[in-house]
């Protein structure tokens, strides 16, 4: 008898990790979707030498991330808010294309960034 409760013990404290887990994973999902889509596009390396520049852009369609070594550019991530999307053109290193769309009515915003004296210069056009 005292080993069947412990087995049933067992088995609810198995069914309410799963169910807890699985409520978690619903609204950590609903949520992203809601929060426009964020895209890593490709993560900066580890800038052992502390020669890296970084630098940021923010407008009304999203964000982007890029870091300068010198006069290449890599791209860190590019965020775009409810109701757009982002395509990345030209992934560098000498210049990052990215073009944010919007998924109604709108204009796009295309965005090029290159290195200028080693900093990220965004440049809208």
């Amino acid at each position: 008898m005292v080993r069947m409760r412990g087995v049933l013990v067992g088995l609810l404290w198995i069914a309410t990790v799963a169910g807890t887990s699985a409520l978690v994973w619903a609204v950590i999902s609903i949520t992203g979707l809601r929060g426009g889509d964020p895209v890593l596009v490709s993560p900066a390396s580890a800038d052992p030498d502390g020669t890296a520049v970084p630098g940021l852009w923010r407008g009304t369609p999203g964000r982007v991330s890029a870091t300068c070594k010198g006069d290449d550019i890599a791209i860190g991530t590019a965020v775009p808010q409810p109701g757009y999307t982002v395509d990345v053109h030209n992934r560098g290193p000498r210049q990052l294309e990215l073009e944010f769309e919007p998924k109604g009515e709108g204009s796009d915003v295309y965005l090029v960034v290159r290195c200028v004296d080693g900093a990220p210069r965004f440049q809208r056009r």
